[in-house]
């Protein structure tokens, strides 16, 4: 009725007979100005529409409703939407017998600090999406009388409640519930989660469900049925306080997408994820990104054949001293740029069963691995001239790589750290090459034969073997105590 009357700043309604309307849905939407109603003397006993009622009411403050019969009512989706003032509102006397929507019904209501719903009765509410939607200062509420056995939607539905402290949902009905992604999205003062008798045998999507939860500092959800989501993606997004965490029941069969999963979760010491079924992962990417605690981690029964992207998944893992990565195939895999990347503890990587024939992105792939000194890369090879491999072992302290490939690129910034660079003989008959570049001068390093050709700029306490098509420029190129077999040299300039 006053839909976008948006410089309306007062309304005298106080001759209204409304007792024979049904339908108020939108009445007040986008009042934008509208600081107070006098809705006191409003008969809604006939009423079964309050949908969007007071949507965009964001200067509305306060509101008396507490004379509203609702008894008919059965639609009270986003009622409060953005009212964005509304400090309290009082809902005691709400009968919410046949509502069956209540999403987005408190949405961006920024300012409530708290909301007694306990007289609401949910039994026929089928969705409850991102009901409490950004509700930043609503610091407590009670919900131990809703009644869910009906409801599929929850997903967003505490999104953003950045001020809640505990939460109690053990008498949750869960049962139908399908869509429970980012439930709990940056509820970042929530230090108790009580989901005992969560039922989620049906849900598919659990993306962003405690995403940057940063005060919880332990979860409990062995109860947690997975055998039908589909994605995981950021679901422990920056848990900063995580500590332990148990997920050892997870069947992950079904997921596709795990991407940043863990990310962040800058406590957590150990991960047993040994029960994983990762063999239809497409995403692996930043999985356990900046998880600067983690010491130990048992992935060694992934597969992921069918993976397409792993870029940075153990980025940041800066106190990881070993990993298993020898069951890795990713035949199917195209960038794992800064897979490694960040100031690693790791001393030795086994790729030995990477196929990276699909792979055009390693740029950084072991950037800072600042103690590594010996990778196996024997089934490294690459398809396409125009692989990106930038940096891809700046500032570690390489000393051997095992490959198999028809070049090697060693971009370094840092003199006196250098490579001992071995290949199969399977592939002697193939073009090898060995470019250092950035490098001031390579330094120590023992060149085995079957190398076809280097290029630096200065070479120093080198050794190089036979057998070798080496393209040496003596007047560009320094070289200071080195030694090498004579058949080696093919042509010096």
């Amino acid at each position: 009725m006053f839909d976008g009357c948006t410089k309306l700043t007062s309304l005298n309604l106080s001759n209204f007979n409304t007792s024979q309307v049904k339908d108020m849905s939108c009445m007040f939407y986008n009042c934008l100005l509208l600081t107070s109603l006098d809705l006191t003397s409003f008969d809604t006993s006939q009423v079964i529409d309050m949908s969007f009622m007071f949507y965009g009411c964001g200067l509305l403050n306060p509101l008396d409703i507490s004379k509203f019969n609702t008894s008919q009512v059965e639609d009270m989706r986003a009622m409060f939407y953005q009212c964005s003032s509304l400090n309290s509102i009082n809902l005691l006397n709400f009968n919410t017998s046949q509502v069956k929507n209540i999403s987005f019904m408190f949405y961006n209501c920024s300012s409530l600090i708290s909301l007694d719903l306990t007289n609401f009765d949910t039994s026929k509410v089928k969705s409850m999406k991102a009901m409490l939607y950004e509700c930043i200062s609503l610091n407590s509420i009670n919900l131990l009388n809703f009644n869910t056995s009906k409801v599929e939607d929850i997903s967003f539905m505490f999104y953003n409640c950045s001020s809640l402290i505990s939460l109690d949902l053990s008498n949750f009905d869960t049962s139908k519930i399908i869509y429970i992604n980012t439930l709990f999205f940056q509820c970042r003062a929530l230090k108790s989660l009580n989901l005992t008798n969560f039922n989620t045998t049906q849900m598919k999507n659990m993306a962003l469900m405690f995403y940057q939860c940063s005060s919880l500092n332990s979860l409990n959800l062995l109860m947690f049925d997975t055998s039908k989501v589909e994605c995981m993606a950021l679901m422990f997004y920056e848990c900063y306080s995580l500590t332990l965490l148990n997920i050892s029941s997870f069947n992950t069969s079904v997921v596709t997408d795990m991407e940043s999963m863990f990310e962040g979760c800058s406590n957590l010491t150990s991960l047993d994820l040994r029960n994983f079924d990762t063999t239809k992962v497409l995403y692996l990417d930043y999985m356990f990104g900046s998880c600067l605690s983690l010491i130990s981690i048992n992935i060694s029964s992934f597969n992921i054949k069918n993976a397409v992207s792993m870029e940075g998944i153990f980025f940041g893992c800066s106190s990881l001293t070993s990993i298993d990565l020898s069951n890795f195939g990713i035949s199917k895999v195209k960038t794992t740029e800064s897979m490694f990347q960040g100031r690693s503890i790791l001393k030795m990587i086994n790729l030995s069963n990477f196929y990276t024939l699909q792979v055009s992105n390693m740029d950084n792939m072991f950037y800072n691995c600042i103690n590594l000194e010996y990778i196996n890369l024997h089934n490294l090879l690459i398809q396409s001239n125009n692989i990106h491999m930038d940096d891809i072992f700046s500032l570690t302290k390489i000393n051997l790589v095992v490959c198999a490939k028809d070049e090697i690129l060693i971009n370094k910034t840092k003199e006196n750290i250098c490579a001992i660079i071995d290949c199969s003989d399977n592939w002697r008959e193939n073009r090898k090459k060995i470019i250092f570049e950035n490098n001031t001068c390579v330094d120590n390093c023992n060149f085995v034969p079957n190398i076809f050709e280097y290029e630096s700029k200065c070479y120093k306490n080198c050794s190089f073997g036979g057998y070798n098509y080496i393209n040496f420029d003596s007047e560009n190129n320094l070289y200071i105590n080195c030694t090498y077999s004579l058949e080696g040299f093919y042509q010096i300039k």
